[in-house]
């Protein structure tokens, strides 16, 4: 005989459903934000090492480019020119 199951069964494996599904959308709106220059310096030391360009795969991908005087560090005027 088939097992039916009830939406009281059912309702824990929903909410762990519903969870996700919103913990997915809030990473979606987060991505989704654009990366400001001072979010992305975390050591609040006016400049974006490597490391924390990391945080952003557009600005890391093109992290060379920017760093035109090749100090290994974007000025805010050097991140200025990043289109991300």
């Amino acid at each position: 005989m088939p097992r039916h199951f009830t939406s009281s069964r059912l309702a824990p494996v929903f909410a762990v459903a519903a969870g996700i599904a919103a913990g997915c959308i809030t990473c979606i709106a987060v991505a989704a934000e654009p990366a400001t220059f001072d979010a992305l310096d975390t050591n609040r030391d006016g400049q974006i090492s490597l490391n924390e360009a990391s945080a952003n795969d557009a600005l890391f991908v093109a992290f060379k480019k920017l760093d035109t005087n090749r100090d290994g560090l974007l000025s805010q005027a050097e991140f200025a020119g990043w289109k991300g």
